[in-house]
């Protein structure tokens, strides 16, 4: 008799547990696109792009160990000190830090500004190629953390420098710049609208303390759309 009360009782609480669980809405993520506003921000930053110099899973353990004892912390000052740095020198001009954050914690970072892009190869009218440089708007850097990445993070932050390129600079073009080895990001940007320019730069990428040379693909994305440039017109 008390054998089958408890069976009873079992069945009615996985019962209980199953209509909970079917009819309890899926709780929203609470993550946010805003600016770096406090000292805990920008050394959340500082952490975030910090861990994407960590060593990888085939580097030895004396470069695992020094990486733990001094790399990981003397790579996030001096990622602190730049940004900082950085943002204080070029207030206000077209220059910006967008970051996503979920309840008070950093999980995204893009920095986006102007900055001279190389054209290879352009026509100077003397019918052989020369290079030039042009002022662009370049998407810099973006970062997401890996715990949450595939949750449409990389993508609410490209819109947002999209939207500060066209609202707020004025820019018609939005220029990326990626590694040439990075597979994921260039397919990443190809589902943004970005298109491979076919130009190839060399930027320099800091690999824990020492800053190297690679070459990058040059990516771009027009922000106007065909009904934008027929308002435009009608305006001039």
């Amino acid at each position: 008799m008390f054998v089958s009360w408890i069976m009873s009782t079992l069945r009615l609480l996985i019962l209980l547990f199953l209509w909970i669980a079917t009819t309890t809405p899926h709780v929203v993520r609470a993550w946010y696109v805003a600016t770096p506003s406090s000292r805990s921000d920008w050394e959340q930053l500082a952490r975030l792009l910090a861990e994407q110099n960590r060593p990888k899973s085939d580097d030895g353990r004396v470069v695992k160990l020094q990486w733990d004892v001094w790399g990981r912390r003397q790579a996030q000052n001096t990622l602190y000190r730049r940004y900082v740095q950085t943002a204080r020198q070029l207030e206000g001009s077209k220059y910006a830090i967008l970051l996503v954050k979920e309840w008070g914690q950093v999980i995204g970072v893009a920095e986006m500004g102007i900055g001279d892009g190389s054209v290879s190869g352009s026509d100077d009218g003397s019918g052989g190629g020369s290079d030039a440089t042009e002022r662009r708007a370049i998407l810099g850097v973006l970062c997401v953390s890996p715990t949450v990445r595939r949750q449409g993070i990389g993508a609410a932050l490209v819109r947002r420098c999209e939207q500060v390129a066209t609202q707020i600079w004025q820019e018609e073009t939005l220029w990326v710049e990626v590694e040439t080895t990075n597979n994921q990001a260039l397919q990443f940007f190809e589902t943004c609208g970005y298109i491979d320019t076919e130009q190839r730069s060399m930027v320099q990428v800091q690999r824990r303390q020492v800053l190297e040379e690679t070459p990058h693909v040059v990516l771009v994305k027009s922000l106007v759309t065909h009904e934008d440039s027929i308002v435009q017109q009608e305006r001039a």
